[in-house]
């Protein structure tokens, strides 16, 4: 009886500690390196405990979405040290899609790359440290979510520096007869982008030249320091600029009613 408790109490040590290790592995995890044919490379830091995107865009990143992959970095890692799965030498890399894989995430200096779905359609080959593993296939849909599956997009991050009343002012030339709207700030405080995309380059004619143009500003007298952000009302969308090198993007609608 006292050598089945040991055994019982054995188990359960070692479970526990095989969860200590795994929580400090995550926690040691610093940078986030997500590699898609024909798209920009996605790297993600953790900086003071919050992660941020530093390409190909510097901003904030939705903490929700790096659970999951922290998740799947945890089974990286199982699989890392483990044996399962087979050697490399043992698997036609051409048939599971590793031979050139289409994707890898690389986990500070840990890289798993992605290859082919697995026959159930629920599972991806993987090789991780030279071992071809069947890994979750979600992991295939949140990458190629792109940037936007990772980035912030509330549009003002730091919504307690807005003033209660802001000013949207159309630019002079654009209309003759300038006009400013003074709006509350609550509704652009709670701002959610659908989506960020790059910043249109300024020195190029875009094929669906803005509309309008409009300035955000904290004062009804704009000046570049009261100035919050530029808005280009262009056909299918609206675009925001807040200074950085990408631009939020909202539709008509949503702006119509943040001038209400």
């Amino acid at each position: 009886m006292f050598v089945f408790v040991a055994l019982i109490a054995l188990i359960v040590w070692l479970e526990f500690d095989s969860r200590q290790q795994s929580r400090s592995a995550l926690a040691g995890i610093h940078t986030i390196e997500i590699e898609r044919d024909s798209f920009a490379t996605i790297k993600l830091t953790k900086l003071s405990d919050e992660w941020q995107m530093i390409t190909p865009y510097r901003i904030g990143v939705n903490a929700t979405r790096v659970e999951p992959l922290l998740q799947f970095a945890d089974l990286g890692n199982a699989a890392y040290h483990g044996d399962n799965g087979y050697d490399q030498a043992e698997v036609d890399m051409s048939a599971t899609g590793l031979l050139n894989p289409a994707a890898s995430i690389t986990f500070n200096d840990t890289l798993i790359a992605l290859g082919k779905p697995a026959a159930d359609g629920e599972r991806r080959y993987a090789l991780v440290n030279h071992r071809v593993q069947l890994l979750p296939e979600w992991i295939w849909s949140l990458i190629h979510g792109g940037v936007n599956a990772f980035a912030n997009l509330a549009v003002f991050a730091d919504a307690t520096d807005l003033p209660e009343t802001l000013y949207v002012i159309s630019h002079e030339n654009d209309n003759a007869d300038q006009q400013t709207i003074a709006v509350a700030s609550s509704a652009w405080r709670t701002l959610q982008a659908d989506k960020v995309m790059q910043k249109p380059d300024a020195n190029q004619t875009p094929g669906d030249s803005p509309a309008t143009r409009f300035y955000l500003s904290s004062n009804a007298t704009r000046t570049e320091e009261t100035t919050l952000a530029d808005i280009f009302s262009y056909t299918p969308h609206v675009v925001i600029s807040t200074g950085g090198e990408f631009v939020y993007v909202i539709s008509h609608e949503t702006f119509n009613a943040l001038l209400n």
